[in-house]
């Protein structure tokens, strides 16, 4: 008997754990896209409903299809390929606005200095201040140009007037740079800021890969996003595939096994059989007899006939024990073989129950199967 293949129980076992964890991280994303895409509280069930639909199908089809007829599996396996389409685009979805959401988590993390009011811009500030400053400077040099005749106190007061307020507009000036200088440092360090904050907001790999391969950055999200979509499907549809396979068996029972083979080796340590002998029954001729030989030649029956036809005439309403006696006795006397064929003809019984038959008269008495065995061939 040829032990079909199959799949080892632990290997299943530990299928059907990975079948499990990966359909409940799919249920759990399917439940967060869905929850993404509806507006309405309504919308959002929906939309579960059918991504639960899709993701179940797509796991389950391949077993639930395995050993069907060749048309059903063509649709089958049809309907299976859109459902991991479907699917894949359920899991993008997830996939893309988780990384949105940990990429603006990362981007508030980056400080960013407020930006200068606009009262505080100086360009303006300056200009003024310049023409100013060039002002006083233009009278002051007509004050120290101009001669005094009588009286030079009012001239002195009028320089030194314009040299005070000449150092006050440069002071002013000096501060307006400073004040500019620092709004210019502030609007960098913004810039900067505002920079790593989009820097970090896309994925750390997505964006080294589209530096080396010259590629957007959020056409390689998207593909990354399908691809581990994907991915976790087809680990969960080939692990329930696994799963709900057909068991193989290690190993036979010990009522499974031939009941030949078995015989030949249990005749190892049995005693050796008895050589197989037709017994006769004869009538004793009586000592005036004129026909001694004829009548002992009619009346010279080989015990197996007789064995034969009388189990051939009693195979109904036979019991257990019964069936197993006429079988041991055809045996011994040599009238039948250990084939199923030939206890089915010799008993009128199915072929399972002479199978078992068989076995019980292999586990107790296997030299019986070994000289018929001997004896026909």
């Amino acid at each position: 008997m040829t032990v079909p293949p199959g799949i080892s129980s632990g290997t299943r076992r530990l299928a059907l754990g990975l079948a499990a964890v990966a359909t409940s991280a799919s249920i759990a994303i399917t439940w967060m896209a869905g929850r993404e895409r509806g507006g309405t509280e309504a919308e959002q069930l929906i939309w579960v409903t059918v991504g639960l639909s899709l993701l179940l199908g797509a796991h389950l089809i391949p077993a639930m299809t395995h050993g069907a007829r060749h048309g059903i599996r063509i649709v089958a396996y049809g309907l299976w390929a859109a459902a991991m389409v479907s699917t894949g685009y359920t899991h993008g979805t997830f996939f893309l606005a988780a990384q949105q959401h940990a990429g603006d988590v990362r981007a508030g993390q980056v400080a960013v200095p407020g930006a200068a009011p606009a009262d505080l811009t100086t360009s303006e500030a300056i200009s003024a201040l310049l023409r100013q400053q060039a002002r006083v400077e233009g009278a002051l040099n007509q004050s120290t140009l101009a001669k005094c005749h009588d009286d030079c106190r009012a001239l002195d007061v009028r320089r030194r007037t314009l040299r005070s307020q000449l150092d006050s507009i440069k002071g002013q000036l000096d501060q307006a740079r400073r004040v500019e200088r620092d709004n210019d440092r502030t609007a960098a360090e913004r810039a900067h800021a505002i920079a790593r904050q989009d820097s970090q907001r896309g994925d750390p790999v997505s964006t080294k890969l589209s530096l080396w391969l010259g590629v957007p950055a959020t056409t390689i999200d998207l593909a990354m996003a399908i691809f581990f979509g994907w991915l976790l499907e087809s680990i969960a549809c080939f692990s329930w595939y696994v799963a709900l396979s057909r068991p193989r068996q290690e190993q036979a029972p010990a009522e499974q096994r031939e009941p030949a083979k078995e015989a030949f080796h249990l005749a190892a340590d049995s005693p050796a059989p008895k050589p197989l002998a037709m017994i006769y029954t004869m009538s004793q001729p009586a000592a005036n007899d004129s026909e001694p030989m004829n009548n002992a030649a009619q009346t010279r029956i080989p015990h197996a006939e007789t064995a034969s036809s009388a189990m051939s005439n009693s195979t109904l309403m036979r019991s257990d024990e019964e069936e197993e006696r006429v079988l041991r006795d055809a045996l011994e006397s040599g009238a039948a073989t250990n084939s199923i064929s030939e206890i089915v003809r010799l008993l009128g019984c199915s072929e399972g129950r002479a199978l078992t038959l068989r076995r019980q008269i292999a586990a107790t008495s296997p030299q019986l199967l070994l000289a018929t065995h001997r004896a026909v061939g």
